[in-house]
């Protein structure tokens, strides 16, 4: 037996009978107010009304309300709730009892096992006490022998239930009287349960015994993470909102690892699990539905996901999308930054411009590898005529007149290759149904590629763009090429650090689609290895894990009504906002970030690591140039919050 049950042994031994509360205790629900159900059945309490925009959650609130005003002892059943629900609103008889006989299935489909709850019980079962269940409840006793033998609770001995026989717990009554049915003195009987007055102040003042076991929802209010991100704004939560919260307070507690569970001084605990599936996953369940949502409306049949996210959003679009009758057809799309340079490289002029571009102090191999896609390794003669070689550092100011030569030289060769890339790519495309008659569009944290416009370029065909981010610049070239692009969250006017970070979260830990070669008249993608460590690598694919496990797990909870929601971006943002912007886990994540790949001339990010821990091999980075993209993020994440 766990050492963290032995005071229930100690306890139920002194015991003849274990008394356990129902609802918070055994079961729970998803929920952070019990109201939030009537939101749920709003959809079908219209459509059994044949009327739309009822209020149905105002109008049940109001009836109960009422119905405990007219009882004397503040004791009702759900019928009372109904008499007085029918009074209000004039409805027929038929119509009240459909209403009345959904709320009971809700209710049997939205409970949750709590699982100390059942560890506790199956104790009690195991010492071979009786167990006896109290309910003070307006929902009737089939309703809770159902829940009970749907959460596998068994072998009870009895269920009081205060509707049934009109008694209470908040007043105190309901335990006497189950005392004097079991012919069992207080003294013999513990109770559990989580209400602080009708769970332990009035059974403790009739002598019963008492364990406090208390609500997850209560607990998890009590958390830092609660406490610092979404209670600020909670009376505004929407529904949605409170959902991810309800799905978040019966999951915060699992353990996962053996570390202590350090709530009231961590966010995350320093777990990339719980990085994942409490900061990323609300993320990426709002992006998701807003993609399903957007696209429909948008008339979308199509939806590339390009792969250096792809993987990772299209299984959170593919979870949600069976809920959608009319969501387009989802492809994993190849595609890199490569996409845009041998579209623009295929082209004379393009060329040309590239070559007028300054450079300064860079290795003539990476100069043409870069800026032209090209290998001028096996060309070093060629190079030697002009004073160069392959190790060569070459800056315009000085270099200009021999770099023309060699280009004008390499330039029918540089052209083909980049014409050939571009050729294969087209072939790929049509492959991936692009062109197609239908409406298109691509799918992206944002569009740092610029491959919304570099497909379309290809294809002939204007396709949308559907992205986390956008910014004013690469909305300003797409709107150029009259194609709609829209963003999740908001826009901002630059893109610098902020768009790495993102990307690192949604990264694919696959490598690099780089381009495709032609063998035996197959087509064969070729790959760049990233190189990120094996611990690095792990991790990505524990936080992206964990994050889809979230949406995984709302959707098993909200099936039916997910396609009814609104996920506010601003809401949902809060967790991952904190965590990369005030939250000290965040600020030691960020600092765990290899900048070592950055190009000194740039404010971006081409490339970035983590390091995990003392494994991992030493990287040696510039501690200035990391400072000063650190505060970067910063004040990025100050603006970022400032447009939401």
């Amino acid at each position: 037996m766990n050492d963290n049950f032995s005071i229930f042994e100690t306890k139920f031994g002194e015991n003849a009978i274990i008394s356990f509360d129902l609802f918070d205790t055994l079961i729970e629900e998803p929920f952070t107010e019990h109201s939030d159900l009537f939101e749920l059945m709003r959809s079908d309490v219209d459509k059994i009304i044949g009327r739309k925009n009822f209020d149905f959650k105002k109008v049940r609130l109001l009836a109960e309300k009422n119905a405990l005003k007219e009882s004397k002892n503040k004791i009702i059943d759900i019928n009372d709730i109904y008499s007085e629900f029918q009074r209000i609103t004039q409805l027929g008889n038929a119509y009240v009892m459909e209403i009345e006989k959904l709320e009971l299935v809700f209710v049997q489909k939205y409970y949750q096992t709590k699982p100390i709850g059942k560890q506790i019980y199956d104790i009690a079962q195991s010492l071979n006490k009786k167990i006896v269940i109290l309910c003070d409840t307006y929902y009737p006793r089939f309703v809770i022998e159902s829940i009970l033998h749907k959460h596998e609770y068994r072998d009870y001995q009895d269920i009081f239930v205060s509707s049934e026989i009109n008694q209470s717990a908040k007043e105190g009554s309901l335990f006497t009287y189950m005392s004097e049915k079991l012919q069992c003195s207080p003294k013999y009987i513990i109770h559990i349960g989580d209400d602080e007055i009708a769970d332990s102040a009035n059974p403790t003042r009739l002598g019963f015994n008492t364990l406090p076991l208390f609500s997850s929802l209560d607990s998890y209010k009590q958390t830092l993470y609660y406490s610092k991100i979404w209670k600020p704004n909670s009376e505004n939560h929407l529904l949605s909102t409170r959902l991810i919260n309800g799905l978040m307070a019966i999951k915060f507690f699992e353990m996962r690892e053996e570390r202590p569970l350090e709530t009231d001084k961590s966010i995350f605990n320093n777990e990339y699990h719980r990085i994942g599936y409490f900061g990323l996953g609300p993320v990426l369940l709002g992006y998701t539905q807003w993609i399903l949502q957007k696209s429909q409306e948008d008339y979308v049949k199509h939806l590339y996901f390009l792969s250096s996210n792809g993987k990772f959003l299209k299984s959170a679009y593919e979870t949600l999308s069976k809920h959608y009758s009319q969501a387009p057809t989802a492809y994993e799309l190849l595609a890199s930054s490569n996409i845009e340079t041998f579209t623009n490289l295929s082209k004379n002029h393009e060329l040309y411009e590239i070559l007028d571009e300054d450079y300064v102090n860079i290795p003539i191999k990476a100069y043409f590898n870069e800026k032209f896609r090209f290998d001028v390794e096996p060309y070093n003669s060629l190079l030697e005529r002009y004073g160069l070689n392959v190790d060569s550092i070459i800056s315009k100011n000085t270099n200009e007149k021999q770099i023309e030569a060699i280009f004008d030289y390499l330039k029918p060769a540089i052209i083909e290759k980049n014409k050939n890339d571009y050729d294969y790519y087209s072939a790929y495309l049509k492959y991936q149904h692009l062109p197609n008659p239908d409406k298109s569009a691509i799918v992206d944290v944002s569009n740092r590629d610029n491959t919304q416009v570099s497909v379309s370029d290809i294809v002939k065909q204007k396709i949308g763009g559907y992205y986390l981010f956008t910014f004013v610049d690469m909305i300003e070239n797409v709107k150029k090429q009259e194609m709609p692009i829209s963003g999740y969250v908001s826009n901002f006017e630059e893109k610098a650090s902020f768009n790495c970070l993102l990307n690192f979260l949604f990264e694919s830990s696959d490598n690099y689609f780089s381009h495709f070669n032609l063998a035996d008249k197959m087509l064969n993608p070729v790959f760049d290895e990233k190189e990120y460590t094996k611990n690095t690598k792990e991790a990505i694919e524990e936080i992206q894990k964990a994050a889809l496990q979230f949406v995984i797990d709302f959707e098993q909870l909200y099936s039916k009504n997910i396609n009814q929601l609104y996920f506010s971006s601003k809401q949902i943002y809060s967790p991952i906002f904190y965590f990369l912007n005030k939250d000290e886990e965040g600020i030691h994540f960020m600092k765990g970030i290899n900048f070592s790949k950055i190009d000194p001339n740039s404010d971006t990010i081409a490339e970035i690591d983590i390091k995990i821990d003392s494994n991992d091999a030493p990287k040696i980075f510039n501690q200035e140039k990391n400072t000063s993209i650190l505060n970067k993020i910063g004040q990025l994440f100050k603006d970022i919050k400032k447009t939401l």
